[in-house]
C-alpha cells in the first residue's frame, strides 16, 4: 500500500499504485498545498525524501489542529497581513 504522507507525520490518503497517487497529488494539488508545507508519496522499499513517523495522525485531525490554529490568531488579531 502506497501512502501520501505530509509534514512526515500524517497519513494523508493511501493508494494501490504510485500512478493514483501521482494523480491524486495532481489534482488536488492547491488544497494540499494549502494545509501542508511538504507532502510526498511513501512506497514500500523506497527511500523517502523526509523523514516519517512510525506514528502518523489522520489526516482529518491534522486539518483540524490547523484550522484551530488560525482560528485562535483570528480571534487573537494575530494573523499577518495578506500581501
Amino acid at each position: 500500500m502506497i501512502k501520501l504522507v505530509g509534514e512526515g507525520h500524517v497519513l494523508i490518503k493511501e493508494f494501490q499504485t504510485e500512478e493514483e497517487g501521482l494523480d491524486y497529488m495532481r489534482k488536488n494539488k492547491d488544497d494540499l498545498m494549502w494545509y501542508y508545507s511538504y507532502y510526498e508519496l511513501v512506497v514500500p522499499g523506497e527511500k523517502t525524501i523526509w523523514a516519517v513517523s512510525d506514528t502518523l495522525i489522520s489526516d482529518a485531525e491534522f486539518r483540524k489542529q490547523v484550522d484551530a490554529k488560525i482560528a485562535e490568531k483570528r480571534d487573537n488579531n494575530t494573523l499577518p497581513e495578506e500581501g
